[in-house]
């Protein structure tokens, strides 16, 4: 079967691979990360594969040419994170409902982002360890998803740092620390340099004791 090439937008190339044999039962993520004209390979960036529960199944980091592979366990659909580093002011990548049971190669191609920062609170109180996850809600001339986004957990008095391309996202907040509010809540943001995002408040759960 040939490959399939499939457009992630500012991201790069999906290549599905063909189906697993008996000789190769255990499927491979691989594949290589650049900046986004493809022309400059990103060393050290952390990319990390999810089921669809958020139960790691693999890391790796990329190499000196922006290679990165590993074997995973076999998962009906899985989730693909691109961590580059804050520092380097490129926004990370977010890959959902990947099949699981085949080999698949990534050519992704980052974006330059914005530095949005801002508090979770409850009160006047910062939450420590709520997590963050911020997507794109736009689409590109053809209508389909781009694949951009952040990912971030607070920390000391609730403050959080994401990099962000420009454009409509939806931030997803989700609580696991603190049993007296909502357990996840979403706000929206347009991105258009860099920013400090007001406050944002974890409201009080309605099925508290």
């Amino acid at each position: 079967m040939k490959n399939v090439l499939i457009p992630l937008l500012f991201l790069g190339l999906l290549t599905t691979a063909p189906a697993l044999s008996e000789d190769e039962p255990t499927p491979i993520i691989s594949g290589t990360v650049s900046t986004a004209n493809g022309k400059k390979p990103m060393p050290g960036v952390q990319v990390i594969l999810l089921n669809q529960t958020g139960v790691q199944l693999a890391q790796g980091v990329t190499g000196e040419r922006g290679g990165f592979s590993f074997k995973h366990t076999q998962c009906r659909k899985c989730i693909l994170q691109v961590l580059p580093n804050l520092d380097t002011h490129y926004a990370c990548a977010v890959i959902e409902n990947i099949p699981g049971d085949s080999n698949r190669n990534f050519i992704l191609n980052l974006q330059r982002g914005f530095t949005i920062t801002g508090r979770v609170t409850s009160g006047k109180r910062g939450l420590k360890g709520i997590g963050m996850r911020a997507y794109s809600v736009d689409t590109n001339a053809e209508g389909k998803k781009v694949y951009d986004g952040g990912l971030a957990i607070t920390g000391k008095n609730g403050a959080f740092t994401m990099i962000l391309t420009p454009g409509h996202k939806k931030i997803e907040l989700t609580n696991k620390r603190y049993p007296e509010l909502e357990e996840v809540t979403e706000m929206t943001w347009d991105v258009t340099g860099d920013a400090q995002i007001p406050d944002i408040e974890m409201p009080e759960s309605d099925h508290r004791d």
